[in-house]
């Protein structure tokens, strides 16, 4: 199943490229968004990569996510700010951190 997602998140978002070996990479590049809980199957999702602010396109979506690296930073408000949940690793159900369908905006990096 997780593989699909990430098919999904692949085909809907245009990754960034880091220059350099693998060793100078980032830790945290990349998180999928998940609009079910417990990253379901026939769920909407939206995935970002890079470093930095950066809002999301489907806003207030998200219920479940995948994290690739970490920690990240998801805020209630666009260009990361309003309420702030940091997470370190994938969340099966967001409302149990009372962020269900809040995330506008996510910091990486």
């Amino acid at each position: 199943m997780k593989k699909t997602l990430a098919a999904i998140a692949i085909g809907m978002t245009a990754f960034a490229v880091v220059s350099g070996t693998a060793a100078a990479a980032p830790k945290n590049t990349s998180v999928i968004l998940i609009d079910e809980a417990n990253f379901a199957g026939d769920a909407v999702a939206e995935g970002l990569a890079g470093k930095g602010c950066q809002n999301v396109s489907q806003d207030n979506m998200a219920t479940s996510l995948q994290v690739n690296g970490g920690p990240i930073t998801l805020w209630s408000d666009r260009n990361c700010k309003g309420e702030k949940l940091v997470v370190t690793g994938d969340v099966a159900n967001l409302a149990d951190f009372q962020f269900d369908n809040k995330t506008s905006s996510i910091f990486m990096g």
